[in-house]
């Protein structure tokens, strides 16, 4: 992680989780504080008995066109994409 404060990285995806995670994390020890987002993006393919009950496939569309970060969660199910509520800002 220090290493991510001291290159100013934004951001960190990482998948495999089987279910969607947004986390800041920030570093009060430097004179400016630092954070970086972790983003999991949860299962994008995996059969329905490798996912925790009750949740579904998911992808991201993650838009860098602002200022700040913004994701858009989706589902899927029955091969049909469906939004997932509001995007998340990474402010």
């Amino acid at each position: 992680m220090k290493w991510c404060y001291e290159h100013d990285v934004d951001v960190i995806l990482h998948g495999h989780t089987h279910q969607r995670s947004v986390v800041k994390l920030e570093d009060h020890t430097f004179v400016d504080r630092k954070s970086v987002w972790l983003v999991g993006l949860g299962s994008t393919s995996a059969h329905h008995t490798h996912l925790i009950p009750g949740h579904l496939n998911q992808l991201a569309e993650l838009d860098f066109s602002n200022k700040n970060i913004a994701i858009q969660f989706y589902t899927i199910n029955e091969n049909r994409v469906m939004e997932d509520g509001n995007p998340i800002i990474l402010e």
